[in-house]
């Protein structure tokens, strides 16, 4: 037990080394063919989204043309050739798209192929009530954190044949109250399905020649094709894919707006574990950017329209939003990304530095004093040990100290671009005198306690309180950030700084998360950067 205790302090005076804090100082926590098309784009904002979200729209994008390039001029292996230049463009006059059977496809024959299966996570615009959240996503089991999100479709079940039904203008033969309409307005349906759980349309569509590759792998790689039925009017709001992406449409028209990833800080994502991941909460207004205008502070932009027999290629993690200005029907094959994968692989076999029985409990912080300080000081320190081999990549003049330019970086991007518009109601400001203001209070009524304490504390003595793996020493907790650091730094070779900050962002929301829960990501994130 002294040996273990020792091993212990040992590593806590190494981070207080590096942070250049002492064991007396505060702890955290405790406790133009556009032109005559733009009547066909419409808003995807709902009453509620403007109202609770703060930051409301973009209207600085100064747009250019999708490059269209002709098939005859790509190589037999275009699908890499395109991918590794990195940027979005439109494939025109494709013996790929005019040979696959999917360009036949119509309502009729769709109805064909697939009579009454049931098709699930139908979109509905407007939105109503009863919204489906992401089960698997932390944030989605908070109804304080979600009370002010409502997206601008809800999600549905129902059978094929009621679906093309509909889209045919025909009455469904099924009733549902949600796709009710009125003498003013009709709801509006749009469907992506997996084609895997259809064999009958993936053997439609050619996989092989849209996957970015100029070998064979060592390994598998993930593939999955889709298909999109929309109707007119129907907007897929700002958003990034961790694939690469060909999508080949089919039947009618869609405006494609796409933003390169260094726009991140300007779109505000959707924190990583809320359940609109991925997605810009910032909305990008289709119709107020035009290529003339000449605003401050421009973020280029590209766009176009995608005509039946276009194939269009989106690199991984580019932002897009997309219009239907008619009926359409679309497919495409997402491949995986490289660094993604070993983004994803990588980080799933890195330990994080304590032990797994451990994590999230939202009471144990708060009931055993000791143990809070310890871990959050733990994972503060963590996080700053990962980034400050990364302030290069987003400070042009490292004249402040890594440590500050670390906490700036956190404090900017998480709390006041990711969580500010959505948890800032739940943040407390001011430091609560301890922790043990609350111990005596009903499990059930803590986490929207008043007194609810910070991430702050004075005079912690650090303890043996936290119990780690046995034989946790200063090797393996350097290992494990170096290890970590090595992952980053692939991502920052083979993808650049701006997916690095995305993906290194989500990092310390999830390992966050992982230690004390999704309520309290949001207290860290404040509390990092300003105690």
């Amino acid at each position: 037990m002294a040996f273990s205790f020792l091993l212990w302090a040992q590593t806590i005076l190494f981070l207080l080394q590096f942070l250049n804090l002492s064991p007396d100082s505060p702890s955290s926590f405790c406790a133009a063919d556009l032109q005559e098309n733009e009547d066909a784009i419409s808003s995807c904002d709902s009453d509620n989204f403007k109202e609770e979200n703060e930051i409301n729209t973009i209207s600085n994008i100064v747009t250019e043309p999708l490059q269209r390039v002709e098939w005859s001029s790509l190589g037999p292996q275009f699908a890499a050739e395109v991918a590794e230049k990195d940027v979005p463009v439109i494939i025109t006059g494709s013996d790929y798209t005019k040979n696959s059977h999917a360009s036949s496809w119509n309502l009729d024959s769709l109805k064909a192929k697939i009579p009454g299966q049931m098709l699930e996570n139908v979109k509905r615009y407007p939105s109503v009530p009863n919204y489906m959240f992401p089960s698997d996503m932390p944030m989605s089991k908070d109804l304080d954190m979600m009370k002010g999100y409502q997206p601008h479709f809800s999600r549905h079940n129902i059978s094929a044949d009621a679906f093309f039904q509909y889209c045919l203008g025909e009455q469904p033969s099924e009733s549902h109250d949600w796709l009710q309409t009125t003498q003013d307005s009709a709801p509006v349906l749009s469907y992506a399905g997996n084609l895997f759980v259809w064999p009958e349309l993936n053997r439609d569509v050619f996989v092989k020649p849209l996957v970015p590759l100029r070998e064979v792998p060592e390994e598998p790689i993930e593939v999955r094709t889709y298909v999109w039925i929309a109707q007119k009017g129907v907007v897929t709001p700002t958003h990034y894919d961790y694939f690469q992406n060909f999508y080949h449409q089919i039947k009618g028209k869609k405006h494609f707006l796409l933003l390169p990833p260094s726009t991140y800080p300007d779109l505000n994502l959707y924190p990583a574990i809320h359940p609109a991941h991925r997605s810009a909460q910032t909305h990008v207004n289709m119709k107020s950017h035009k290529s003339d205008n000449k605003p401050q502070n421009q973020i280029k932009a590209m766009e176009g329209i995608l005509e039946p027999g276009d194939l269009l290629f989106i690199p991984a993690l580019w932002f897009h939003q997309v219009s239907a200005y008619n009926f359409s029907i679309s497919a495409n094959v997402w491949s995986e990304y490289e660094p993604v994968k070993k983004y994803q692989t990588a980080l799933n076999d890195i330990r994080l530095p304590y032990n797994a029985e451990y994590a999230a409990s939202e009471q144990e912080f708060f009931f055993d004093d000791e143990f809070c300080a310890s871990k959050v000081q733990l994972i503060r320190a963590y996080i700053m040990m990962v980034l400050v081999e990364f302030t290069h990549t987003w400070a042009d003049n490292e004249n402040s100290s890594r440590e500050l330019l670390v906490k700036d970086f956190v404090f900017a991007q998480l709390f006041q671009r990711r969580y500010a518009a959505i948890g800032k109601s739940l943040v407390k400001t001011e430091k609560a005198e301890h922790a043990n203001i609350v111990l005596n209070m009903p499990k059930d009524a803590l986490p929207s306690h008043p007194d609810w304490p910070r991430f702050c504390h004075d005079n912690v003595e650090f303890s043996q309180s936290l119990q780690l793996d046995n034989g946790f020493a200063l090797h393996l907790m350097q290992s494990t950030i170096s290890d970590v650091q090595e992952v980053f730094r692939n991502i920052l070779d083979l993808a650049g700084k701006d997916r690095l900050h995305i993906l290194l962002l989500d990092w310390i929301e999830n390992i966050i998360e992982s230690a004390f829960g999704a309520r309290f990501v949001v207290q860290f994130i404040h509390d990092f950067g300003s105690c």
